[in-house]
């Protein structure tokens, strides 16, 4: 099966970037916000990860040579993907707790149905805004 991909734009090094669609992996948890092309594979939220900018400020500079979205696809795009890996974190925590341990959690701390709430939205609200605004460029 061959993953939907969206141009997202050309990087510094002139190299052409696509967006990768989204998928339900391992059971438990939505993937999604790779980027790069056949030689490199990166993430969204690691473009502003070392630097203390604003996701929109860094992607505007990654893709400095060519970005398909305008500043106002940009701010949505940002925006949804910010929404996007906090609702990723809070449905992995709801389902596993925090990753480090499993010794000492309490009934309280692992929700299943909470996980199941959050990964809903995610599939049914947060990702279809994401697909049609690429849909859209």
């Amino acid at each position: 099966m061959t993953t939907k991909k969206w141009f997202i734009g050309i990087n510094e090094c002139k190299e052409r970037e696509y967006l990768e669609d989204f998928e339900f992996s391992c059971d438990w948890y939505w993937s999604g916000g790779y980027i790069g092309h056949k030689n490199l594979h990166h993430h969204i939220d690691g473009l502003n990860r070392y630097e203390n900018i604003n996701l929109f400020d860094a992607i505007k500079k990654y893709y400095i040579n060519r970005l398909a979205l305008s500043d106002g696809q940009l701010w949505r795009f940002c925006d949804l993907f910010i929404q996007f890996y906090a609702y990723k974190k809070a449905a992995e925590c709801f389902l596993y707790g925090g990753h480090m341990t499993s010794q000492g959690r309490t009934e309280e701390e692992i929700n299943k149905e909470q996980n199941k709430i959050i990964n809903n939205h995610i599939e049914f609200v947060i990702i279809p805004e994401i697909r049609t605004l690429m849909e859209s460029i």
